[in-house]
C-alpha cells in the first residue's frame, strides 16, 4: 500500500511539472514571435546508459570528438563540489533574449553542440537551449561564480567529466551532456528536475525531489523549455 501510494504521488508530481512547463512554452510563444520577427533572428528521451559505456572500475568514454577521454567520474567528488557551488552559481538569467550577434554566435556553436548531445544521448534542442540561457551562446562568457565557457560549466564539474578547458566549446559540450545525462539518471529521467540541477547543483534539488516538492529554481528550468520551443520554431535566426 505504501509503495503504491508514492507512485501515486510521484506521478502527481510528474504531472504537474509538465503541466507547468507546457503552460509556459504557450504563454511565451507570442512573445517569442515578437521577439524573433524584431531581431531576424526530437525531444529526447533519457539518456542510454549504453552511449556512455563502462569500462572496468567504472571508467566511462565520454564523446568528446578527436579528443575523447577515458576518465573516472567519481560521485563522491562530484557531491563535494555541488556542495560548494550551490552557494555559487548566480540566480536564474534575466529574461531570454536574443539579437543579430547571438544569432551569429549561435549558428556557430550549434553543430558542435547538436552533435556532442547526439553521441550522448541527449535532444540536441535542449542542450543547445542551456547554452542559450546559459551564456548566450558566447564561448567566452564567465559568470561570477567562476562558470566558463559555452555552457557555463564550473572547472572542476568540467573535469570531473574529461574537459580541463570549459571555454573550449567542443570539450565543453561533450562534457555538459555527460553532466546532464547523469542528473537524468538521478531525478528517473525527468528533465525539470535536471535542468534545475544543471543551473545549481544536484543537492538543492534532491532534496526537493526526495520531499515530493517543485525546485526552487523552477524558474531556469521553465527558461530552458522556452528557449527550446524557440529554436525548434525559428532556429538561431528566426523569421
Amino acid at each position: 500500500m505504501r509503495e503504491n501510494t508514492v507512485r501515486y504521488q510521484r506521478h502527481q508530481r510528474i504531472f504537474l511539472i509538465a503541466l507547468l512547463a507546457l503552460t509556459c512554452q504557450v504563454a511565451c510563444a507570442p512573445t517569442a514571435l515578437r521577439t524573433a520577427s524584431r531581431h531576424g533572428v526530437r525531444p529526447g528521451g533519457p539518456a542510454d546508459e549504453s552511449d556512455m559505456p563502462d569500462d572496468e572500475g567504472g571508467a566511462r568514454r565520454l564523446p568528446m570528438g578527436r579528443r575523447a577521454a577515458l576518465v573516472d567520474v567519481d560521485d563522491a567528488a562530484l557531491n563535494e563540489i555541488d556542495d560548494a557551488d550551490d552557494a555559487l552559481r548566480a540566480p536564474p538569467p534575466k529574461p531570454l533574449t536574443t539579437s543579430v550577434k547571438m544569432a551569429s554566435r549561435c549558428r556557430q556553436v550549434r553543430p558542435i553542440i547538436e552533435r556532442a548531445a547526439r553521441a550522448g544521448g541527449e535532444d540536441p534542442l535542449l542542450m543547445l537551449a542551456i547554452a542559450w540561457v546559459e551564456s548566450g551562446f558566447n564561448p567566452d562568457a564567465e559568470s561570477p561564480a567562476g562558470a566558463q565557457g559555452v555552457m557555463q560549466l564550473v572547472p572542476r564539474t568540467a573535469r570531473v567529466f574529461g574537459c580541463n578547458d570549459p571555454s573550449e566549446s567542443r570539450c565543453a559540450a561533450a562534457a555538459a551532456t555527460s553532466y546532464f545525462s547523469r542528473l537524468k539518471r538521478m531525478f528517473d529521467g525527468e528533465t525539470v528536475y535536471a535542468l534545475c540541477a544543471y543551473h545549481s547543483g544536484h543537492v538543492a534539488p534532491q532534496k526537493a525531489w526526495r520531499a515530493g516538492q517543485l525546485p526552487a529554481n523552477l524558474s531556469y528550468a521553465t527558461k530552458v523549455l522556452e528557449a527550446r520551443a524557440r529554436l525548434e520554431r525559428d532556429g538561431c535566426d528566426g523569421k
